[in-house]
């Protein structure tokens, strides 16, 4: 992706190739409030997040206008760390290999889950207070209390 962009939406389907994100320190997509990524491949295994290149911190610090965020079939998505004061919807769809969904997004109003498998420790839940609406279809969370 390019490290600027005015557009307000992105929907991207990348048929697995490799997803790689600008350094979120220099990335700018002020006019973005919807994205979009299906069936892409991250490569974040090294990764910590806020090292500046997880989708998580792309998001973050990158986007700051953004209000849906939609992930479908992605892969080495080990995990998802978001700190966004604007998002309002987050779908995550046939999520099968991650490992941390840690969310701080006041907005958000609807979390729809589907097909998403997650070992959720009770530690890492948040009271979302605007949630209006959660969805989930044959989702496996497992809570460890």
């Amino acid at each position: 992706m390019p490290v600027h962009g005015r557009m307000s939406s992105i929907r991207m389907q990348l048929r697995y190739y490799r997803l790689q994100l600008p350094v979120a320190s220099t990335a700018k997509y002020e006019a973005l409030t919807e994205l979009v990524l299906s069936v892409a491949f991250f490569d974040e295994a090294d990764e910590e997040p806020g090292g500046g290149r997880t989708l998580g911190d792309f998001v973050s610090s990158c986007c700051s206008r953004l209000r849906k965020l939609g992930i479908h079939y992605p892969e080495g998505l080990r995990q998802l760390v978001l700190r966004t004061g604007s998002l309002e919807e987050l779908e995550l769809n046939f999520v099968c290999d991650m490992q941390t969904l840690d969310v701080t997004a006041p907005s958000l109003r609807v979390l729809k889950l589907s097909f998403f498998r997650i070992m959720w420790p009770e530690s890492r839940r948040h009271g979302w207070r605007r949630l209006k609406r959660i969805g989930y279809s044959m989702s496996n969370l497992i809570y460890i209390i």
